[in-house]
């Protein structure tokens, strides 16, 4: 089973990080839904506190390191054995547990960021 979170750019002119005043209801797959609906209130006039959102596209390239990895550990989930699933998904999150925020998104946050 080979896990897929869509394609990350490595080009340095994909936006990793957006304002939240740039952001809309249209925008759910470039920002997710939670950051897109905030844009939206605040587009409509709500008081909403000012923020930035890290892009999808930013959390595929941080993640885009351990894909390989992931994808070899859920080969070995027998799905007749739950007792596999909690095993393997302990072994996900040691993977995942020293996330590196790759250093464009950091640029991008020092960028917008006082």
């Amino acid at each position: 089973m080979r896990v897929s979170f869509g394609s990350a750019c490595r080009c340095p002119l994909e936006k990793f990080v957006i304002p939240l005043p740039n952001v809309n209801q249209k925008d759910t797959d470039l920002v997710g839904y939670k950051a897109a609906n905030l844009g939206a209130l605040l587009e409509a006039g709500f008081p909403v506190l000012n923020g930035i959102c890290i892009t999808t596209s930013a959390f595929r390239f941080a993640l885009d390191p351990h894909i390989e990895k992931i994808s070899e550990l859920l080969q070995k989930v027998d799905q007749q054995k739950p007792a596999d699933a909690v095993v393997v998904s302990s072994q996900i999150m040691y993977v995942l547990d020293q996330p590196r925020i790759p250093e464009i998104v950091v640029a991008e946050l020092d960028h917008l960021l006082p």
